[in-house]
């Protein structure tokens, strides 16, 4: 049996902490996220940065490249950082393929999509459809 946890919405972080929404709780959760185990650390920086940085790699490594067999974790690793450079903007394969050209890392669109495709199946991407604004 499998369940999907998702890291506290911020109305969530603000009821597990007990606290009201001002600017100092919004900053600590858009740095420090909504892990529901950084309550035990008490969001102390040094050992939240270290908590969350073992589950980035225990995903990359574990639930990603193993899973997927997939050869090129450096490849990975350079595509998720485009990724996350383009929050809340649309990008494709083919732009991250080009990029990586510029970089001198050759490889195909088909290549990018699978890898975008096993960190979305490892739940490190979310895919988001655009909106489409209908007018009827």
């Amino acid at each position: 049996m499998q369940f999907t946890i998702y890291p506290f919405s911020y109305q969530e972080f603000l009821l597990a902490n007990s606290a009201k929404d001002n600017a100092k709780m919004f900053q600590q959760y858009i740095l420090q996220g909504g892990m529901p185990f950084l309550l035990n650390l008490s969001y102390q920086p040094d050992a939240s940065r270290r908590y969350l940085h073992d589950i980035y790699n225990s995903v990359m490594l574990k639930d990603i490249i193993q899973r997927n067999k997939l050869r090129d974790a450096d490849l990975l690793e350079r595509i998720l950082l485009y990724a996350l450079s383009c929050i809340g903007n649309t990008f494709s394969a083919a732009s991250i393929t080009k990029y990586l050209k510029r970089e001198n890392r050759k490889t195909s669109n088909d290549t990018v999509l699978s890898y975008l495709n096993a960190c979305t199946s490892a739940y490190l991407l979310t895919k988001v459809p655009r909106w489409v604004e209908r007018t009827e």
